[in-house]
């Protein structure tokens, strides 16, 4: 079969709106999407053997980038909406995202997710500018049915999530309240701040992760927790609400051994 019709056949499997030069899809990678890239300077890439499929990208603005890495699958009705300038999205190799959503609305705000890490039924919702998400490699975001996983940030912060963590269904982070609380002076009292999990933790399902959360390594955060300040240890049990640390000296494994 001639080539250029073959790749002309491809394409026609996707309603595409902007230039091929804003739009690189891989032969045979992508079908029934809908993707509108408008905007000097801003692209979707899907490198490699990414694979793109049933999903809606709306982009406007400029220098907005997308890149999907070598071997990463966004499937089953992934949303990507930006609205700004110099936004980012990055997803590393061997990722697989599924029933996912992007949510951007402002300028110079980065996503970066990391090589091997999955997510499913994970939502990340920025507003403003310079807000940045890190998905460390081998974490895995499984959220199910109605009990999304949930990234929530506005005013310049930043939720960082490490390498091999486990976060489980219907967590949300949070960054900032989003409103404000003042005192009786007019000062605001509750300003937003970061929040940073460290390398394999895993937080269970329904917990609640406020600004300034730090947890360290190896931790375990119990179902149903809110938590809300530095847990100064590693290798912890954190359970409650508020969360405290419940037990020291423990860790944990995927494997049911």
């Amino acid at each position: 079969m001639n080539p250029f019709i073959e790749k002309k056949a491809i394409r026609l499997r996707n309603k595409i709106h902007g230039s091929n030069e804003q739009i690189c899809l891989p032969d045979y990678h992508s079908a029934g999407n809908t993707i509108t890239v408008i905007g000097e300077g801003s692209d979707l890439r899907i490198n490699g053997d990414g694979y793109m499929r049933n999903c809606i990208c709306d982009v406007k603005g400029n220098g907005n980038h997308i890149s999907v890495g070598n071997h990463s699958w966004l499937s089953d009705y992934c949303k990507i909406r930006i609205s700004g300038n110099n936004n980012i999205l990055e997803i590393g190799e061997n990722c697989s995202l599924q029933n996912c959503s992007v949510f951007i609305v402002g300028d110079n705000n980065i996503i970066r997710i990391g090589d091997e890490a999955t997510a499913v039924f994970t939502s990340f919702h920025i507003e403003k500018e310079h807000n940045i998400v890190t998905i460390g490699k081998h974490t895995s975001l499984h959220g199910r049915n109605n009990g999304i996983i949930e990234f929530v940030l506005e005013e310049s912060t930043a939720i960082t999530v490490k390498e091999d963590c486990m976060i489980s269904n219907d967590v949300c982070f949070r960054s900032s309240d989003s409103h404000s609380i003042i005192n009786e002076q007019g000062e605001r009292i509750n300003h937003a701040k970061d929040i940073v999990i460290n390398n394999h933790v895993w937080i269970g399902m329904r917990s609640l992760i406020l600004k300034g959360t730090l947890i360290k390594n190896n931790c375990v955060v119990g179902a149903g927790s809110i938590c809300n300040k530095d847990y100064e240890k590693d290798n912890c049990m954190i359970a409650g609400n508020p969360a405290k640390i419940i037990k020291e000296n423990v860790n944990w494994s995927r494997d049911r051994l």
